[in-house]
C-alpha cells in the first residue's frame, strides 16, 4: 500500500466526519505542498547576521493639559476623548485629575507634529494645553 496521510488528521475534514469513522487516505504525492514538506529546522551554527545601524527617531514632545477651573470635570474628560483618539475613559479621567491636583497633566508623548495636532485639538474645546520637549 502507498504511504499516505489521513485527510482528517490534516484538518481537511471536520471532526464529526472523522468521528463517524471515515478515514479516507490520500497518497502523499496528492497532498498540498505545505503538507508534504518537512518541518524546517535551524542549523546548529547560524551565519553572522549584519546588524543594521540604529536610526535616530524623531524627538518626542509631551502634550500637557493645564488645570481649568472654568469647565466641569465631565466636560474635560469628554473633550480629551474627542481630541485624542484612542484615549479611554479611565485614561482621560486620570489625566484630568492629574491636571486638577498638580496643575498640569501629561496627555501623550509623541513626535512634534503629532503633539502640535493634539494641542490644537484640545484647545478647540476651550481647554488649556501646551507642548514641551520630553527631555526637559
Amino acid at each position: 500500500m502507498t504511504a499516505g496521510v489521513r485527510v482528517w488528521e490534516l484538518g481537511v475534514r471536520s471532526r464529526a466526519w472523522a468521528a463517524a469513522g471515515y478515514t479516507r487516505v490520500l497518497p502523499l504525492d496528492r497532498l498540498p505542498f505545505a503538507a508534504r514538506s518537512p518541518t524546517p529546522t535551524l542549523p546548529d551554527v547560524l551565519p553572522e547576521t549584519p546588524v543594521r545601524p540604529s536610526f535616530a527617531f524623531a524627538p518626542r514632545w509631551k502634550v500637557l493639559l493645564h488645570n481649568d477651573d472654568e469647565h466641569e470635570m465631565l466636560y474635560v474628560i469628554q473633550s480629551l476623548r474627542k481630541a485624542v483618539p484612542g484615549l479611554t475613559i479611565i485614561e482621560a479621567t486620570e489625566i484630568m485629575l492629574e491636571a486638577h491636583f498638580t496643575g498640569v497633566g501629561l496627555v501623550r508623548v509623541v513626535p512634534r507634529e503629532e503633539a502640535e495636532y493634539y494641542e490644537d485639538r484640545i484647545k478647540t474645546f476651550g481647554l488649556g494645553a501646551s507642548i514641551e520637549p520630553e527631555d526637559s
